[in-house]
């Protein structure tokens, strides 16, 4: 019996941790299409954006944007006023028509992301992987990229967290099925005691409380 219960809940754990892996990747595939298309609408309305693009020479140096240096070094999990330490691993590139950068994010590469195809891509740079999202507004596209590495450590987080109650429950769940066992068995472990110390052919009534 605890075998096979150990069984039924070791199966549900696994697959609580898959789902709940599988709902955190769908959330942060969610966060990278509307960080894009939150930039594009920004960048809507910026001028000089759709000027380089415009720009017939190939020699415009892309506008970089860049996030506190102090976000590089902050710790893991700890917000701070500058923000969190995770939005450096989260990168942006906006290319013309023609696949001309004209800006990024400081922790983007040169290199295009991927092809001008709109959707979901994942493309690796530098021996890193990256889940890349395309988006295309006006004559500008627009790539939006999370780093494997920190959505692999963040999914793995969620899902650790959504099967963790499981986990403490089931050495409780059988530290109980345990007390409730033998409480249950009681009278029947005093009937055992008392006819191993009975004589032979002692017929007198066994008394059980």
């Amino acid at each position: 019996t605890v075998a096979l219960l150990l069984t039924v809940l070791g199966a549900a754990a696994w697959l609580g941790f898959h789902a709940g892996q599988d709902e955190a990747e769908e959330l942060f595939d969610a966060r990278l299409a509307t960080s894009a298309r939150v930039l594009a609408a920004l960048l809507e309305l910026d001028p000089r954006i759709h000027q380089a693009a415009k720009e017939e020479s190939g020699n415009t140096s892309p506008v970089i944007v860049m996030l506190p240096s102090a976000l590089e070094t902050a710790v893991h999990d700890v917000a701070t006023p500058l923000g969190h330490h995770y939005e450096t691993k989260i990168a942006f590139q906006v290319r013309d028509a023609r696949g001309r950068l004209v800006m990024r994010s400081s922790s983007a590469p040169q290199a295009p992301y991927g092809p001008l195809e709109a959707g979901f891509s994942n493309q690796r740079f530098d021996g890193r992987g990256w889940r890349v999202f395309t988006l295309s507004s006006g004559e500008l596209w627009f790539h939006a990229a999370d780093s494997d590495e920190v959505r692999n450590e963040l999914s793995g987080k969620i899902a650790r967290a959504t099967v963790a109650p499981l986990m403490v429950g089931i050495p409780l769940l059988l530290v109980l099925l345990a007390l409730l066992t033998r409480y249950g068995l009681a009278p029947l472990a005093e009937l055992a005691r008392q006819i191993a110390r009975r004589e032979p052919g002692l017929i007198a009534p066994v008394a059980l409380a």
